[in-house]
C-alpha cells in the first residue's frame, strides 16, 4: 500500500462562494486599522492593523508585493495567508473554514506570535491546521517560513484527520524554521523537515518519547507541552542534556514517512506540484512524494 509523504504547503485556500468578490486592496505605504465587523476580505500590499472589535472575512497579503498584517483582538472568520511579508499577533483569533484551510498560513514571510487563538477548518475530508509553516521550491529557487511562536492557543479542525489519520487536523504544521518558546498546542503537531528547516522548542524538562511520538516538558514561557508530533520528510529529534531544547531536523539516512492508514484520508493523487485555488492569492499548493 502508498505510504505518503507531505513535503510542502504555500497558502491556505477559502472553499466559501465568497472568494469570489472583491477584495479591499490596502496599497503599498497605506497602514489600515479595522475595528469594527466589515466581513470584508483584505489584500495587504501596506499594513493592516486587526484590533478588537474587528470581524473580517478573510486576510492576505499579496505574493508580488509583500505586506504586513499585526492582530491584537478581533475576529478573521475564514483565515489568514501571509503569501509574502510579516505578521504578528498578540491577541485576537482567526479561524479556517473548510478542507485544509489554516487559521494561519506562512509562506514566503516571517511570523512572530505571542498571542491569540488560530483553529483550523473542520471537514469531512482533510481538516485545517491552527498553523501552517510552508515550504517550496518556488519561483527563484527554494524558501522556508520563518515561525516564532512565543504565545497563543493552536487548534487543528476535526474531521477524517490529517495526513497521519486521527480525527482532527494540526494545531502546528512546520515544514519550514520553526521556534517556539510558549504556546498551548491542543492538538498533534506535524513536522517535515525535507526542505532543510528546523523546529526546536525551548523550555525545562523537554523530552520526546519516539516509541509513543510525544513530546512533552514545559516551554520557557511556562506553557506545559504535552503533544502527539508525526515526523516526516527523513525529520529526527535531537534533544539536548539538560533538557531545555528540543530540535526536530532532517536526517538523509532516516525515513521517517507516516505510517500507512487502513483506511487513509482522500487526498489528491501525487504530481511534483498540485495548485488548489480559485486565483493565485487564493491557493494552496501541496507537493508530495509517494513510495510503495
Amino acid at each position: 500500500m502508498r505510504r505518503m509523504r507531505l513535503t510542502a504547503t504555500l497558502f491556505a485556500l477559502t472553499l466559501s462562494s465568497s472568494v469570489f468578490a472583491t477584495p479591499i486592496t490596502v496599497p503599498n505605504g497605506s497602514t489600515l486599522v479595522v475595528d469594527s465587523a466589515t466581513k470584508e476580505m483584505y489584500n495587504v500590499r501596506g499594513s493592516l492593523e486587526i484590533r478588537a472589535g474587528a470581524d473580517i472575512h478573510y486576510v492576505y497579503t499579496d505574493p508580488e508585493s509583500p505586506g504586513k498584517v499585526t492582530m491584537s483582538g478581533g475576529l478573521v472568520d475564514n483565515g489568514i495567508s501571509i503569501g509574502q511579508g510579516f505578521f504578528e499577533a498578540t491577541g485576537g483569533e482567526s479561524r479556517g473554514v473548510g478542507t485544509y484551510a489554516s487559521g494561519l498560513t506562512v509562506g514566503w514571510a516571517q511570523a512572530r506570535i505571542s498571542g491569540g487563538t488560530f483553529i483550523g477548518g473542520d471537514s469531512p475530508f482533510q481538516p485545517g491546521n491552527g498553523i501552517t509553516g510552508s515550504a517550496l521550491n518556488w519561483g527563484a529557487g527554494p524558501f522556508l517560513s520563518e515561525l516564532t511562536i512565543s504565545g497563543g492557543t493552536f487548534i487543528g479542525g476535526t474531521g477524517s484527520g490529517g495526513y497521519y489519520g486521527g480525527t482532527s487536523g494540526y494545531s502546528l504544521l512546520s515544514l519550514g524554521n520553526t521556534t517556539v518558546t510558549g504556546g498551548e498546542f491542543l492538538s498533534p503537531i506535524a513536522i517535515d523537515a525535507a526542505y532543510g528547516g528546523a523546529t526546536s522548542f525551548f523550555g525545562t524538562g523537554l523530552s520526546y518519547d519516539a516509541a509513543t511520538q510525544t513530546l512533552s516538558g514545559v516551554l520557557s514561557n511556562g506553557d506545559a507541552l504535552h503533544a502527539l508530533v508525526y515526523l516526516s520528510g527523513g525529520t529526527v529529534a535531537r534533544t539536548n542534556d539538560d533538557g531545555t531544547e528540543i530540535t526536530f531536523s532532517n536526517d538523509s539516512g532516516v525515513s521517517t514517512d507516516p505510517p500507512t492508514n487502513p483506511e487513509p484520508p482522500q487526498i489528491p493523487e501525487p504530481t511534483s506540484l498540485v495548485v488548489f485555488g480559485l486565483a493565485g492569492a487564493f491557493a494552496m499548493v501541496y507537493r508530495r512524494r509517494a513510495r510503495r
